[in-house]
């Protein structure tokens, strides 16, 4: 079997950098290592977005990840943007070849 690539030495461009799972009642965002200070639930509303806007830059976060999933993320990237946050949407089927990749049922 041809051997994995590492991951794991791969040099650090952005040191804080956030992941969304994006969904149509709630957005969940993880920053960080440790679920219980570093992922926060969001919902939808203008006001929520904001709200998760606040809490990624309170945590000095200026680089995004999301999927795009059904058009549910357009509005979160127009306030993530407008907001001037880096925003990165990529294709649900990079992330599911990611997976299949690693190995892994977890998101990015």
């Amino acid at each position: 079997m041809k051997k994995q690539p590492d991951y794991l030495a791969m040099p650090v461009i952005h040191q804080q950098v956030a992941g969304i799972d994006i969904g149509s009642q709630f957005h969940v965002v993880a920053i960080g290592d440790d679920p219980k200070q570093h992922v926060q639930q969001f919902g939808v509303s203008t006001k929520e977005l904001f709200r998760l806007t606040q809490w990624l830059t309170d945590h000095q976060v200026r680089h995004v990840a999301l999927e795009a999933t059904g058009g549910y993320e357009r509005a979160l990237v127009n306030v993530l943007q407008e907001t001037g946050f880096e925003v990165l949407v990529t294709s649900g089927a990079n992330t599911k070849n990611y997976r299949r990749f690693n190995g892994a049922a977890r998101a990015v």
